[in-house]
């Protein structure tokens, strides 16, 4: 920080302006009239007046002595010298300076015809302070320098200070350092030689000042140390308290402030010995207070304020006074008392608005707006930065106003209003574009591209962060450019592309260690340590995390330690040492309880009751009900839930399960009001990998009391938890304005109550705590709580699908609900698989049953895999399609009596399709006509869709895609992605059938999709498809890229399809209906995405096609619809007929209808052609904010833990 030289002293130097001295007679108690026409007696008169402050009078008297000089005799030359040298600073004092140099010039010539060098020097004085009003320093400079000399010859050191000074400031107007230095050098050389000891130590301190002005403080400080001990020696306590403040000047400027702490102290005794003005010691002291300040030794700092601001009161030194509480007020921040940092801060405030000093007022409100942010008081610190945003505006501080605006779009995003903080974002990068400040530039694109990971956007923001690493490149910013590499990484790590992320991880490491970066280098390491966690390579996460706990332990990081410590005791726990587990967790529970950090110490006695829980020890109680207690202390709602659920395991462990379902049903509560955790997919897996047990937990205690219909009611409960947790890291697009504004309103009071909910949170977990703040923040969580219950109420009653997208909102159906959306020709099977067993909820319209298959969760995955892996494609009735049938349908088949069967599949069954089970002899295919649904909830919505429209046909096939590594997509890897030649001839066939055009290669772009979804009565896409596991929502169909679209159509954006008019949605492609199939993270696929987007069926693949059959298939499928029959029975006519060429499953079993299985669709043939959307192919780029973005989660990430069954 450099320190306010506006307010330095300059106590070296002694100011007087040069007067001229007058010989005249004694003045007279009468002057005698104008019409004295003897130009002597004009003068004498004249000089009597303007001695008399009647400079009015004095002038005419001056002014006509001075013009009649030549008519009359003056005996003594100063008389005339002083006459002129009178008119002359007349002329000056009326601002006439042009004229005044006229007379002047005379006094001068006159001075030196007699060689008077006194007067030479007063006049050249005086002519030189005329030439410094009238702005030619070129001038001001000739005169000072020829007084100079007449000063040196006349050996008046003082005088001769003087002069050096006014050259000093004259070179500094004419910001021409390198000439004065060079002057100085001569006149130094001309001291030296006399050996004028006292001229010399003065040269020496204005050479300094130059370099100074230079900012080459090494040689200022050069030429300091050697004018300090000449001043010393001379006893000149005034000089040598100017060097020493100078010297701590720039020692601050160099951030040595231990070095300027010195200096300025030594200055202030300087200063207190010559009893020297309270201003100048208000000054000195509000600097030892900002060195303290940035030694961070803050007690010190503050007593050195509170001292200045007595001086700068005493001297009314206001304006000093306002900037010494603003640095008052930023200690008591620094040392976490705000409302002692806002008191001073209004009283500054209130100050600098005095002496209308607005750019320091401008600050201090940002300061302000800074400390309510952080209270999430948005609505305050809005107000204050739009008033320091005002001020900037009227200052044209385009500077200041970038960062303003910067500072708006924070606090609309902690807020929610994600649209509107990018909005400021942009104003804000505007600006900092405009001003050519690359630094600013940065943060505000690091700040987007922020927003952008928040929301699962990662290709905008990998464009942001990229655009970023290039201006931190170029600037030589090596800190910038690790924490970029760092974001970029995180990217990569969001979505599980680890090999990446460590890659750029270790480079910003490397980064941080040549800087010296300690801090980046531990929590480098700590992202790759949960890395290497999440890897499985536990031995190397140790390793790592370790490395990162030396570096926390030197920092003295204690919430940084804590957190380490945590993360290896979670390693450990993955690893079953579960006495080294408790060992850490134990050892940050000490430090946690040590520095009051609740938050922490709840998290830790969770973690110790998880050890004691996995040990089957009832010792767990103790901890999950202490972490509770501080849980609900501090209004952490996620603890809560997490450590109710873990108390209700316990109960369950020692069968007491009325307890245990009561902290069930606790826990349910408060989850389905959540999102899951933002962030990575890791974050997201863990997350939910913590609660969807309790669904399981819940069935299980319900089946086993024989509550079957509860059972199957909280199975749907869990199967919409588990389609909105997939959903929670990424964005969708709604094609209806209404909906989509709605939903958006949705998503912001959501971020706004759960960051009312975290500052609550936060300030309740402070010792000690804020009262006032903590009741402002309860009433401010109130006002969110119902301003987010108004919006669900208004979507509940309004859009029952969007009800789906939102959590606290129901959209599942109960026992009875279901029955009366079926037929009475039509069952529904519901399985739900659990770590033992198999339940199915055996569903008709008048009937109910429930059926416990007894086969555990890892005996049916092999029995699936092995089927998948379809050793031999020559058998009729492979033996693993007879051992899945005789597992999920033989215990059931009983109650299977109706033609249409409805299967709503769960977790491993995702990948299963039934109709290719067999008893051996036929397969289930040939005694149902077989749909799927996502959920039994989602019958309304289907059922609603189920509506014929009048619409034409959209047949695409075989796109031409684009290249992967020139796309802004990372939805996931797409090298490689084969022509499909027989889609192409499917696509031909089945537009012939219709009579109309098929799009194929170039033409079958993303663009005509979505531009002519809501026309289209059937969408056929014949392409290749990819699931993402690690990003549900990017899981793309690859079609062709076109100027406006990059050609990925991806399930968010399958959600702004208009298909209303469409009855049917046919996605011929490879693997377009898998889904990676987590413990928490149910199939989303593209069905129910298209589903919700308007087409009541969809037909999905569930393996990589045999591209032949499948077009016979397809081709097969629209004849039968042609001809009549309704959407499932035309699928199962065409397997049935391709299985009679192909027996083998591998060849028509694949494909699966979901949702609803529909009567006759009847196309009429039409030869009117969509829109088309044929533009030249362009490859849009791929894209990527300043803080790095750690996934050091204090829960962690859980592994599988130890089941209780």
């Amino acid at each position: 920080m450099k320190p306010i030289l506006r307010f330095v002293p300059r106590i070296l130097l002694i100011f007087f302006i040069t007067a001229s001295y007058l010989f005249f007679p004694q003045k007279t108690s009468a002057a005698p009239a104008l019409q004295d026409e003897d130009p002597v007696l004009q003068c004498s008169q004249g000089v009597n007046l303007l001695l008399d402050n009647k400079g009015d009078e004095a002038l005419p008297f001056l002014r006509a002595g001075f013009n009649n000089r030549e008519k009359g005799v003056f005996s003594n030359p100063n008389d005339l010298i002083s006459c002129a040298s009178a008119l002359g600073v007349l002329y000056a004092s009326m601002g006439d300076f042009t004229e005044a140099l006229i007379p002047l010039d005379v006094a001068l010539d006159i001075s030196r015809s007699n060689n008077n060098k006194f007067l030479e020097a007063s006049t050249l004085d005086n002519i030189a302070k005329i030439y410094e009003k009238l702005e030619n320093y070129e001038k001001t400079l000739e005169y000072y320098q020829l007084e100079l000399l007449i000063q040196q010859e006349l050996g008046e050191p003082k005088k001769e200070e003087v002069v050096l000074y006014n050259i000093d400031k004259t070179y500094s107007a004419l910001e021409n350092y390198g000439e004065a230095i060079e002057y100085y050098q001569q006149v130094l050389v001309m001291a030296r030689e006399e050996g004028n000891e006292s001229s010399e130590a003065t040269v020496l301190y204005f050479m300094a000042k130059s370099y100074d002005a230079l900012d080459d403080f090494e040689s200022a400080l050069k030429y300091y140390q050697q004018t300090l001990p000449m001043q010393r020696k001379a006893g000149s306590r005034d000089h040598e308290g100017a060097v020493t403040l100078d010297m701590a000047n720039i020692y601050a400027n160099k951030e040595d402030y231990q070095a300027a702490l010195e200096y300025y102290e030594e200055t202030l005794i300087i200063l207190q010995e010559l009893n020297s003005s309270s201003f100048t010691q208000g000054y000195v002291l509000y600097e030892i207070g900002q060195m303290y300040s940035n030694l961070k030794l803050y007690d010190q700092a503050l007593d050195a304020y509170h001292q200045a601001i007595e001086f700068q009161r005493k001297t009314e030194e206001t304006e000093l006074e306002g900037i010494t509480l603003q640095s008052l007020a930023s200690v008591f921040y620094e040392l976490g008392q705000h409302d002692n940092a806002l008191e001073y801060y209004e009283i500054a405030l209130e100050v600098l608005h005095q002496v209308n000093y607005q750019e320091r007022e401008m600050y201090v409100l940002g300061n302000i707006a800074k400390i309510n942010l952080a209270r999430a008081q948005y609505a305050i610190a809005l107000d204050y930065y739009q008033q320091a945003l005002i001020i900037a505006r009227e200052l044209n501080a385009k500077g200041a106003e970038g960062r303003i605006l910067t500072n708006i779009g924070e606090i609309y995003e902690a807020q929610g209003h994600r649209d509107k903080s990018l909005e400021y974002y942009q104003y804000a990068l505007t600006i900092e574009q405009d001003e050519e400040d690359r630094f600013a530039e940065s943060a505000v694109l690091n700040n987007m591209g922020a927003v952008y990971l928040r929301v699962g956007r990662y290709a905008e923001a990998l464009e942001h962060f990229q655009r970023a690493l290039v201006i931190a490149q170029r600037l030589g910013n090596r800190e910038d450019e690790a924490s970029i590499q760092g974001n970029i990484a995180a990217i990569y790590s969001h979505q599980g592309r680890y090999d990446l992320a460590l890659e750029l991880f270790e480079l910003a490491f490397s980064i941080h260690q040549e800087i010296g970066d300690l801090d980046g280098q531990g929590t480098v390491l700590a992202n790759i340590g949960t890395i290497y966690n999440a890897q499985g390579k536990n031995p190397e996460a140790l390793e790592i995390l370790q490395q990162s706990l030396d570096i926390r332990q030197s920092l003295g990081d204690k919430p940084g330690e804590i957190s380490t410590l945590n993360s290896i005791g979670n390693v450990y726990r993955a690893l079953g040492r579960e006495t080294d587990a408790l060992s850490y967790y134990k050892q940050a529970l000490t430090i946690a309880r040590e520095i009051g950090h609740r938050s922490s110490e709840s998290i830790l006695l969770h973690n110790i009751g998880m050890v004691y829980l996995g040990q089957f020890s009832i010792e767990a109680l103790e901890y999950f009900n202490d972490a509770l207690i501080i849980h609900e202390e501090t209004a952490n709602q996620e603890g809560i839930a997490i450590t109710s659920m873990n108390l209700g395991h316990i109960y369950y462990l020692v069968e007491e399960y009325d307890k245990a379902l009561t902290y069930y049903d606790q826990s349910m509560a408060i989850f389905e009001t959540l999102r899951s955790t933002s962030g990575s997919d890791l974050a997201r897996a863990s997350y939910i990998e913590q609660h969807i047990d309790i669904y399981e937990f819940h069935i299980l205690l319900d089946s086993q009391e024989g509550d079957f219909e509860k059972a199957f009611s909280i199975s749907e409960r869990g199967r919409a938890r588990s389609f909105l947790d997939s959903m929670s890291t990424e964005s969708i697009e709604l094609h209806d304005d209404e909906k989509a504004a709605l939903y958006n309103q949705e998503q912001e009071a959501y971020t706004v109550r759960e960051t009312a909910r975290d500052a609550l949170t936060y300030a309740r977990t402070q010792s000690p705590d804020e009262a006032q703040l903590i009741n402002e923040l309860e009433s401010q969580l109130a006002q969110a709580e119902q301003d987010y219950q108004n919006i669900l109420d208004k979507i509940q009653s309004s859009y029952n699908e969007l009800a789906a997208l939102v959590p606290g909102r129901s959209t599942t159906l109960e026992l009875k609900d279901v029955q009366s959306l079926l037929n009475s020709q039509t069952t529904l099977a519901s399985y739900w698989v659990m770590e033992n067993k198999t339940l199915v909820f055996v569903i008709g319209k008048n009937d109910f049953h429930a059926v416990e298959i007894e086969i555990t969760k890892e005996e049916l995955e092999a029995l699936i895999i092995d089927f998948r892996q379809f050793p031999s494609v020559e058998e009729n009735h492979p033996q693993s399609a007879i051992d899945l049938y005789n597992t999920l349908i033989s215990p059931v088949k009983e109650h299977l009596n109706t033609q249409n069967l409805i299967i709503v599949p769960h977790s491993i069954l995702h990948y299963l399709p039934f109709s290719a089970l067999t008893d051996g002899q036929s397969y289930l295919l040939d005694d149902y006509s077989i749909t799927y649904l996502p959920s039994a909830s989602t019958l309304p919505f289907v059922q609603d869709n189920a509506v014929s429209q009048a619409g034409l046909p959209l047949i695409l096939g075989n796109p031409t895609t684009g290249d992967y590594d020139a796309t802004a997509s990372l939805a996931t890897e797409r090298d490689g992605l084969a022509p499909l030649p027989y889609a192409e001839r499917e696509a031909e066939e089945i537009a012939s059938l219709y009579g109309t055009q098929v799009y194929v290669n170039q033409a079958a772009t993303e663009s005509l999709v979505k531009e002519n979804a809501s026309q289209t009565s059937i969408l056929h896409l014949a392409a290749h498809g990819v699931f993402n596991p690690h990003a549900p929502l990017s899981s793309l169909i690859a079609l062709a890229p076109d100027d406006k679209n990059d050609g990925w159509l991806t399930v968010g954006e399958v959600y702004g399809l208009e298909l209303q008019n469409a009855e049917l949605v046919v996605l011929s492609a490879c693997e377009t209906q898998l889904g990676d199939l987590t413990e928490g993270d149910e199939l989303v696929g593209l069905t129910r995405a298209f589903l919700f987007a308007g087409t009541p069926t969809v037909i999905g693949s569930l393996w990589t096609v045999d591209d032949q059959a499948t077009a016979e298939l397809m081709e097969l499928f629209y004849k039968y619809l042609q001809d009549g029959k309704g959407k499932a029975e035309a699928l199962r006519q065409a397997q049935i007929e391709v299985r009679e060429k192909y027996p083998n499953p591998y060849y028509w079993a694949a494909f699966v209808l979901n949702g609803e299985g529909g009567d006759s669709l009847v196309l009429e043939s039409s030869t009117t052609e969509p829109s088309s959307a044929q533009n030249k192919p362009s490859i849009p780029f791929c894209g990527g904010n300043l803080a790095l973005i750690g996934v050091i989660l204090l829960f962690g990430h859980q592994t599988k833990k130890k089941r209780v069954l």
